[in-house]
């Protein structure tokens, strides 16, 4: 025999039929090693096709350069942008120009306005239909009561 522990079962004898528990770990890895090497496999086929299919370019083309079609970064880095948005002109000071509370609501990406403070751009009426008081009432609020109204007005 052979010394084994006594909590572990006794190693099988000579010509037992009984089944290793270390089984299906060595089938698993068997398995995995498999596909690895089918993984393998077939990528050396694509990369023989394409080395083939440039090899054919070549042939029909004594002389050229040939490049594999493959897009780089560069390639890309190259490509005409897509048209940046136009920046607005310098930033008007509140009270020196008005708005709609519509015009402020939205996107004022494209307006000369501070957008942190795009509801001091409201008229005096439109600011007290908005929020219900006068800009010196407002500006005498506590910040997260000014947050909040501003938000209720999507004025944020």
């Amino acid at each position: 025999g052979g010394v084994y522990l006594a909590s572990s079962p006794p190693p099988p004898a000579a010509g037992d039929e009984r089944e290793c528990t270390a089984k299906p770990w060595v089938e698993a890895k068997a398995r995995e090693a498999a596909r690895r090497a089918s993984a393998e496999h077939y990528h050396a086929q694509e990369a023989a096709k394409i080395d083939a299919e440039v090899a054919g370019f070549a042939a029909a083309a004594p002389g050229a350069t040939v490049y594999a079609p493959v897009e780089t970064v560069l390639e890309r880095a190259a490509a005409p942008a897509a048209a940046a948005p136009a920046a607005p002109g310098p930033r008007v000071e509140p009270g020196a120009a008005t708005f709609t509370l519509q015009q402020l609501t939205g996107d004022v990406s494209a307006l000369p306005v501070d957008p942190g403070r795009r509801h001091l751009y409201l008229s005096d009426e439109d600011f007290h239909r908005v929020f219900g008081m006068s800009k010196a009432s407002f500006g005498a609020l506590a910040g997260w009561k000014q947050a909040n109204l501003r938000r209720q007005a999507s004025l944020f």
